[in-house]
C-alpha cells in the first residue's frame, strides 16, 4: 500500500514538511528508487536509461532524488490522490537524465516531469538538503546496527572495545584475553564486512 494514500495524517505531515513523515516516505520509497538508480528503465520506444553501477554515485543520485521530492513545491504539487512512488519515480528518472546528460550522453527525454505537469520543483532551500541528509545518515546508522546484529559475540565485544570505547589495540587484546594479532584480523574482518554489507544497501 502506498504510504501516503494509506495514512491521510501522514499526508498532511507530509505536505507541511514535518521531519517524522519524511523518514517514513523515504523508508517506504528509498529501496525502489534504488532499484531504478541501480538497473536503469526504459523510455518509450524502447530506449535503455543506463543504471548507475558506482555505489557512491548511486548514493549522490539518490540524494538529488529526495532533495527534489522533498522540496516545498514538489510536496505540495502532490495531490494525495494518486499514488506517490510512481510521481516519486518520475523525479528519479529525471534525476537519472540529467546525470547522464551532464556526463556527455544523448538521452531522449524521459518524462514529461516540467512544468507543464507542475512538478519542475525550484532549486531545493538549504532546510530541505538538510532534511534528506539527516534521513540518509539515520538509514545508514540504521544499515550499520542491523550489521552489528548479526555479528558473533567475538567480534561485537570487539566492536564495543575498538570503537565504542576507542581502546587501542593493544588494550583490546588484554581486555578479550587474546593476541593483539586477532584483534587485527577481527579488525579486518569486521570493517570488510561492514564496507560488503553497505555496498549491498547502496550506502558505500
Amino acid at each position: 500500500m502506498d504510504p501516503l494514500l494509506a495514512d491521510r495524517a501522514l499526508l498532511d505531515a507530509f505536505r507541511r514538511g514535518e521531519r517524522d513523515a519524511l523518514e517514513r516516505v523515504y523508508h517506504a520509497c528509498v529501496d525502489r528508487v534504488f532499484d531504478l538508480v541501480r538497473h536503469g528503465f526504459l523510455l518509450e520506444g524502447g530506449t535503455r536509461v543506463s543504471g548507475i553501477a558506482e555505489p557512491g554515485s548511486q548514493r549522490d543520485v539518490i540524494h538529488d532524488v529526495f532533495v527534489k521530492a522533498f522540496a516545498e513545491r514538489t510536496r505540495l504539487a502532490y495531490d494525495g490522490l494518486r499514488p506517490f512512488l510512481p510521481y516519486l519515480l518520475r523525479i528519479a528518472r529525471n534525476v537519472l537524465v540529467d546525470r547522464w546528460r551532464r556526463h556527455g550522453v544523448e538521452v531522449p527525454f524521459a518524462d514529461p516531469l516540467g512544468a507543464g505537469a507542475g512538478l519542475d520543483p525550484e532549486p531545493p532551500s538549504a532546510a530541505d538538503v538538510e532534511a534528506v541528509e539527516d534521513l540518509h545518515w539515520r538509514a545508514l546508522r540504521e544499515a550499520t546496527q542491523a550489521f552489528l546484529a548479526g555479528m558473533a559475540d567475538e567480534e561485537r565485544r570487539f566492536v564495543q572495545l575498538r570503537f565504542d570505547e576507542d581502546l587501542p589495540q593493544r588494550d583490546v587484546a588484554e581486555r578479550m584475553g587474546v593476541t593483539r594479532r586477532r584483534v587485527r584480523t577481527l579488525e579486518g574482518r569486521v570493517l570488510a564486512g561492514l564496507r560488503t554489507f553497505l555496498v549491498g544497501k547502496g550506502f558505500v
